[in-house]
């Protein structure tokens, strides 16, 4: 699916993009810990300077293998550049439609009884 615009640019309600930023603030926070400048960690890493800044500023994605040289780069894990996980899943909001466990048990019931059972085999 592209999340881009007709000019190129990523669409403003792309709601992947804020973790992109969050990434880039994370990574520009660890570089600047580590005491290095983007020229360094992108040499390190095998990408352009501009690539790095772009990446720190959230306005470009990284690609897996870049993450993993860039988290070498700085000497970290590369989780740590990830952004935490969502407190909630949005499966959560419709934990309302589900049916009740009774409801359940009885539906693989009825469906047991009509030979609805999975074969494992065992049978003379």
């Amino acid at each position: 699916m592209d999340h881009r615009d007709g000019t190129g640019q990523a669409k403003a309600d792309n709601p992947v993009e804020p973790a992109y930023r969050e990434l880039g603030d994370t990574l520009s926070r660890i570089r600047r810990a580590a005491g290095l400048t983007q020229r360094e960690v992108a040499d390190r890493a095998g990408v352009g300077r501009p690539t790095l800044a772009n990446i720190e500023k959230g306005r470009q994605r990284v690609l897996y293998h870049q993450l993993l040289d860039i988290a070498d780069a700085l000497g970290t894990d590369p989780r740590e550049l990830l952004p935490p996980p969502a407190a909630t899943s949005p499966a959560l909001d419709r934990l309302d439609d589900l049916q009740s466990p009774a409801d359940v048990i009885d539906w693989v019931r009825r469906g047991l009884a009509r030979g609805g059972g999975h074969d494992r085999g065992d049978e003379g």
